[in-house]
């Protein structure tokens, strides 16, 4: 496990209970996601959701990771994390490196996860992936 640097620590985390509004604000907008895709493919194809079930499993699966992978690669947030205006840090509080995002969103799929920060001062998947969520100044 790494140490914090000083200068993370004099930054402000965000609470659990952004962090659990993080969670729900952005599935929803992954099944709004999910729903414009879908009946899209539905209309274009002339079918329907229960038709194509695992195609529409694999689809959630692949933009639910893309989602966190591109918002917080590139803008160091998802739409929650606009919403309550907070940011993905590294231990240093800078930009995470690719790396590190990937591998904070593959560290989501721990069982529990979601609930750790209220268990937890840091979440499992911030304390796996070596990074954290801040409030913006």
């Amino acid at each position: 496990m790494a140490v914090e640097n000083f200068e993370i620590k004099k930054m402000n985390y965000a609470s659990s209970y952004k962090r659990l509004m993080h969670y729900f604000i952005d599935i929803i907008v992954l099944v709004l996601i999910i729903q414009i895709i879908g009946r899209t493919y539905c209309y274009v194809f002339n079918t329907t959701f229960e038709e194509n079930e695992n195609i529409f499993t694999l689809l959630f699966i692949l933009v639910y990771f893309l989602y966190h992978i591109l918002m917080e690669y590139y803008f160091q947030k998802t739409v929650a994390k606009f919403i309550t205006k907070t940011s993905v840090v590294n231990l240093n509080g800078k930009k995470p490196s690719k790396s590190l995002i990937i591998g904070r969103t593959f560290c989501r799929l721990i069982p529990f996860n979601t609930i750790s920060w209220f268990i937890l001062d840091i979440g499992f998947h911030d304390r796996l992936s070596n990074t954290r969520v801040i409030n913006d100044e």
